[in-house]
């Protein structure tokens, strides 16, 4: 797919994301006003983003009024593409409760979850192997028993950049 003009998708929406899903379509997701309560605003591509679905609201992905990432990452060598998000998790709707969700139906449910930080957290950006494996990682020093990970750079306390990384199986 290629990036087309901005979608034409209502005043209101920012500080979108897209991922690739299964099918070849593309999902956006967007930031919004009402998102605390109604989840993040999404839409789908079926044309590589030459024109967008009517937006709907993701209900599992309520957060407070902030920025998320979504990637598509393969879970292991093989397997099909599994979407997976990381955006705050916070029932009072404050920047709090960085958390993975993965889901392995495009988007339409969201099983699995993983807290990485039961503290303030805010921006975060899904990154996939190799990036994940560098630094400190096992699977960087060869470790073959390495089970395949991703990682997330985040916004975190006293506005601290930190990285994270996480199993893709959650």
């Amino acid at each position: 797919w290629r990036a087309p003009a901005q979608p034409t998708l209502g005043p209101g929406f920012d500080e979108s994301q897209l991922a690739m899903l299964s099918d070849g379509s593309v999902l956006i997701i967007m930031r919004h006003t009402a998102e605390g309560y109604k989840g993040k605003a999404i839409a789908r591509s079926t044309d590589g983003g030459e024109t967008w679905s009517n937006v709907s609201y993701a209900s599992e992905l309520k957060s407070p009024v902030c920025q998320a990432s979504i990637a598509s990452l393969r879970p292991r060598p093989g397997a099909p593409l599994s979407l997976f998000y990381s955006g705050d998790n916070s029932t009072s709707h404050t920047r709090e409760r960085l958390t993975i969700l993965r889901s392995d139906d495009d988007g339409k449910s969201w099983r699995r979850h993983l807290l990485i930080d039961a503290g303030p957290s805010a921006y975060s950006c899904l990154v996939a192997q190799p990036l994940a494996r560098g630094g400190g990682c096992p699977c960087a020093r060869g470790n073959e028993s390495c089970a395949p990970c991703g990682g997330v750079l985040y916004e975190a306390a006293q506005q601290v950049m930190r990285f994270a990384r996480f199993p893709l199986a959650l």
